[in-house]
């Protein structure tokens, strides 16, 4: 079974766009793939990979990611607790993440370089 993840950017303050990736949504994965997109690229990945249902695999960096090859889906609450996610990442538009485990009720922020 894979570590699920919720992928989001915050369009604005309380308003975001995500899409559900299947398989290797742990921190040390997520956030090194993260890191190697700008949040233009990021907003692009995720109105895409939405039209495809998500992402089985997210790999900007080595050009590796992979469709879930369903119907179009999107999310909109990183907040719900109705998500079956392992992990929730936020992109927001100055480039900073923020991102923690989903029974966590805090989150963990990780700045633009």
């Amino acid at each position: 079974m894979g570590t699920r993840c919720d992928l989001y950017v915050e369009k604005k303050e309380g308003d975001y766009i995500g899409i559900q990736c299947f398989y290797d949504g742990y921190p040390e994965n997520m956030l090194q793939q993260l890191d190697c997109c700008n949040y233009e690229n990021l907003y692009d990945y995720i109105i895409i990979g939405g039209s495809h249902g998500g992402f089985r695999f997210f790999s900007p960096s080595d050009d590796s990611s992979e469709f879930a090859e369903e119907q179009p889906n999107y999310i909109y609450d990183p907040k719900s607790r109705e998500s079956q996610a392992d992990y929730i990442y936020i992109v927001r538009p100055d480039g900073s993440v923020l991102w923690r485990k989903h029974s966590a009720e805090d989150w963990n922020r990780l700045d633009a370089v």
